[in-house]
């Protein structure tokens, strides 16, 4: 990608701000950010040239999976969006 990421701004379901970037050529998702959670940044894995360089660090969002998806217990999984500071800080 080359360019700087352009930004969608919507509520999430917190309340929070989510900003969602894009690259301004191709409009391919890139990462999104959420205000309620400073400092984090939630990369797309169809934005990864190679998967294997950061694996999953927590499953949001659990009770809109599909029946078929298989989620990984060693995975901290949440049911719905998660209120208030994040297991292990911030």
């Amino acid at each position: 990608m080359s360019g700087e990421v352009k930004f969608y701004d919507r509520p999430a379901d917190s309340g929070n701000m989510v900003s969602r970037g894009f690259c301004p050529n191709c409009g391919s998702a890139v990462y999104s950010k959420n205000a309620g959670m400073p400092g984090v940044v939630f990369v797309r894995a169809s934005s990864l040239d190679d998967l294997e360089i950061a694996k999953p660090q927590m499953i949001v969002y659990a009770s809109r999976a599909p029946s078929w998806a298989q989620l990984d217990p060693s995975v901290a999984t949440f049911l719905e969006m998660l209120q208030g500071p994040r297991p292990g800080g911030g």
